[in-house]
Parts: structure tokens; C-alpha cells; sequence
């Protein structure tokens, strides 16, 4: 990144060291910053961290490499998939008929 020194303030100038001068140390700052999920148009799927600790595709790289796009941003297709699905602790994952409405 190309930033003229003179035009920066000096706390955006440590604002814009922490975020883009590798000296090595840890980004506190990077490391301190997540996406946190709206509308889901800026973020990127496998690339953002926005669940967990990791990027998704560190997290699960076997499903990351089997991905036709990697780059994009999936969040409909998801939501739509996850519509109805109901988590609970009172029940145990069981098998069922899929041909039967009742199981």
C-alpha cells in the first residue's frame, strides 16, 4: 500500500502500520476484528472471519478443497438450506424414512 507519510495524522499513521506494515509482531489490531453477519453481501464465505476463530477454510479445509467457488458469497443458497433445520439438545439425531412425512 502506497501512503504518503506527510498527508496522514499521526494516529491514523499508527492506525495504518498496525493494519498494513509487517514487522513481524502480531496484528493486534487485524487479529482483534471480525465481520459480524447481516445482510451477508460483504462477506466472503470461506475467506472472512465471521464464525469461530478461523477463516472457514482453515477450519475445514477438506470441505474448502472440494468447493466449486471458493470466492463466493453463498449465503442464499445456505439460508435456504438451513431454513428448516431445528437444532436440539432434547432430542437425539435419529434416522428417518425421507419417502414418509411422519418418518
Amino acid at each position: 500500500m502506497n501512503i504518503n507519510r506527510r498527508r496522514c495524522s499521526m494516529v491514523w499513521w499508527k492506525i495504518v502500520e498496525l493494519l498494513y506494515l509487517d514487522n513481524g509482531a502480531p496484528n493486534v489490531l487485524e487479529e482483534g476484528l471480525r465481520m459480524e453477519v447481516g445482510d451477508g453481501h460483504l462477506i466472503t464465505f470461506w475467506d472472512e472471519v465471521w464464525l469461530g476463530d478461523l477463516v472457514l477454510k482453515e477450519s475445514f479445509p477438506r470441505l474448502h478443497a472440494l468447493a466449486v467457488n471458493k470466492k463466493g458469497k453463498q449465503w442464499e443458497n445456505l439460508m435456504k438450506m438451513l431454513e428448516g433445520v431445528t437444532l436440539s439438545k432434547e432430542y437425539k439425531d435419529k434416522l428417518i424414512w425421507k419417502h414418509n412425512t411422519s418418518g
